[in-house]
């Protein structure tokens, strides 16, 4: 048995839940949501009746500024998708009530007759070919559910690559998700490596403008006495010396 016949009476948003409970408390509680949907379908065409009545009233008189259809609906439980399938169930069965060209009263027997959740695949199938079989079937009686599902087997194959393509959906938000944090660590770490790399150019500019001064800058010129500058000293004062011992010999002769 496949997982979606397991749950096949089980709002969606209660399937993620039941799989977290042991085999027999989901037993439990798949009863429950069986029982349930039998008696909730079982007035489906009373409850969408009311629900198209207030739809429309609420779309031509409604005060919106007060409440809204959404407001009205939230009121008494439902949700919005689940008020449009009702209302949906609702014209299907007026159109089969109210075809003149067969016996409408007829077709919708058979079609109560169906098991609800192949009610419901009628009903959600809006392609012309396919609804003119179903009420070719409806017409003769048949109440076969494979026949319809027959029919209607292009929906069950589109719904079928829905289900897989959200779940891959879902699959690939989380894998970008994950993608998403690492590239925000990535960025985060070329921020401050580019931010590294900035305080580096700017400690090399203001070196390099350092050096240009230092090259451009006179060179003072300082002047720095021999290292023999005394002994050039003291033999400069003996010269003298000796050049004026032999001036006074020349004037004495």
């Amino acid at each position: 048995m496949s997982k979606k016949d397991v749950y096949a009476y089980t709002p969606t948003v209660n399937i993620e839940k039941y799989e977290k409970l042991d085999s027999e408390e989901r037993k439990d509680y798949l009863s429950l949501d069986k029982r349930m949907h039998r008696i909730t379908e079982g007035f489906a065409y009373d409850v969408g009746k009311v629900l198209k009545d207030a739809q429309e009233k609420f779309r031509n008189q409604g005060r919106k500024d007060i409440f809204s259809f959404t407001d009205w609906l939230k009121s008494w439980g439902f949700a919005k998708s689940r008020a449009y399938q009702l209302i949906n169930f609702t014209e299907y069965v007026d159109k089969l009530q109210n075809n003149t060209e067969l016996d409408g009263q007829s077709m919708v027997e058979t079609f109560n007759s169906l098991p609800k959740m192949m009610q419901y695949s009628i009903v959600k199938d809006r392609d012309p070919d396919h609804q003119n079989q179903v009420e070719k079937l409806l017409s003769e009686k048949v109440t076969e559910t494979e026949q319809y599902k027959k029919v209607l087997q292009d929906f069950y194959n589109a719904k079928d690559a829905l289900d897989v393509s959200q779940e891959k959906n879902k699959e690939l938000e989380a894998a970008n998700r994950e993608l998403q944090i690492k590239n925000i660590a990535v960025q985060e770490e070329n921020a401050k490596t580019q931010s590294k790399l900035i305080e580096s150019q700017q400690k090399i500019h203001k070196l390099q403008t350092e050096n240009y001064k230092l090259q451009n800058q006179p060179v003072e010129q300082i002047q720095v006495p021999p290292a023999d500058y005394g002994e050039i000293k003291r033999l400069n004062k003996k010269l003298i010396q000796d050049l004026e011992k032999s001036e006074e010999k020349e004037k004495s002769l």
